[in-house]
C-alpha cells in the first residue's frame, strides 16, 4: 500500500526536471528556489545523486507550488 510513495520517489528526478523546464528555469535558479546546490540538483536530475527525505519533500513542495 506504499506503492504510490515509492513511485513518487522513483520519478522525482524527472518530475523536478519537467517542472523546472516548464517554468523556464535554469538549474541554478531552480536550485536556489528549492534550497539545494546547483551541482547536486544537476546530479539528482541525471540520476546520479540520492537525496535526503527532507530534500525530497522540499522538491515535491516546490514542484507542486505556484510558479515563481
Amino acid at each position: 500500500h506504499h506503492r504510490a510513495a515509492l513511485d513518487t520517489l522513483e520519478y522525482l528526478p524527472a518530475v523536478v526536471r519537467e517542472e523546472r523546464l516548464r517554468r523556464g528555469l535554469s538549474l541554478r535558479d531552480a536550485a536556489e528556489q528549492i534550497g539545494y546546490s546547483f551541482a547536486d540538483l544537476h546530479r539528482f536530475e541525471n540520476g546520479r545523486k540520492d537525496v535526503r527525505v527532507s530534500t525530497a519533500m522540499a522538491m515535491l513542495r516546490w514542484a507542486d507550488g505556484p510558479d515563481e
